[in-house]
This record gives C-alpha cells, sequence and structure tokens, in this order.
C-alpha cells in the first residue's frame, strides 16, 4: 500500500457512495498514515486494516475477524469499504457531523485530531494528490 493506491481505492469508493462526497480526501490519507504507521503496521499489513478498526458488534461490517486485536480484512478494498459503513452507521453526513466525530470520538489519544492536522499539512507539502476528476475520466477510459 502507498498513498497513490490508497487515494485511487478511497476515491473509487467515495464515488459509490455519493452522500460522502465531502470526506476529505488528504485528511482521510493523514488519518491512515497515522493509524498504520505510514502504511507499515502489522496491523496494516497482515490484517489489511487501514483505519486501526475494531471488529465491530453492532453496525454492518466487511470485516472477517479479530486478528492482533483489530479487525481484518480480505484487501484494503475491503478496509476502505468499512470505513464508509461506519460513516453511515454513525449518520456522518455532513463535513461539520464527521469533523466533531474525528475530533471527540474516534481515538483514545486526547492528541488525535491534531496529529491529524499535522499529517495533512505534511500530506499537502509532499504528496501528489489524485484529483477526482482523472479518476472519472480512468474510469470511463476502463469501463468503454
Amino acid at each position: 500500500m502507498n498513498t497513490t493506491v490508497f487515494q485511487l481505492l478511497f476515491l473509487a469508493c467515495r464515488a459509490m457512495n455519493p452522500k460522502f462526497f465531502f470526506v476529505p480526501v488528504m485528511q482521510v490519507m493523514a488519518q491512515t498514515m497515522l493509524e498504520t504507521g505510514k502504511f507499515t503496521s502489522a496491523v496494516c499489513v497482515q490484517n489489511k486494516n487501514l483505519f486501526g478498526m475494531k471488529m465491530p458488534s453492532v453496525r454492518k461490517t466487511t470485516a472477517k475477524g479479530t486478528s492482533l486485536n483489530h479487525a481484518y480484512y480480505n484487501s484494503y478494498w475491503d478496509s476502505i469499504v468499512d470505513y464508509f459503513l461506519w460513516l453511515e452507521h454513525f449518520e456522518l453526513t455532513t463535513i461539520e457531523k464527521y469533523q466533531s466525530r474525528i475530533k471527540n470520538n474516534y481515538a483514545e489519544d486526547a492528541n488525535y485530531y491534531s496529529k491529524i492536522q499535522a499529517y495533512t499539512a505534511q500530506i499537502a507539502k509532499t504528496e501528489t494528490l489524485i484529483k477526482p476528476e482523472l479518476l472519472f475520466i480512468v474510469a470511463i477510459i476502463f469501463f468503454f
């Protein structure tokens, strides 16, 4: 996994869930990089878990079980789909609700949101972000 592949998968999944189009790619990528140690943690590599998700007991999930005390998935795609199921479950249908959840209820670390902001600033300086329009063009070429 790397930032380019993550962006392609995330943008494709977000395109399939248009009510969540407001979810900021750069912030989610920062969250993923924080949760996975830049895609190197055992939970990321072995469990294909990009978000540090635990196995949910109530909501729909694409997780297959628990390993390393976290949910595990068949693929990174399934991990991203599960993130959108999480958004759906908590009805995070506006940027305000989404930001509030990330700031106040996503992680046990009191500095979690400030760490995401720092990663987001770093990504803005160092990563090439894929424009959603480019993904749309690639999809048209690929499917037609």
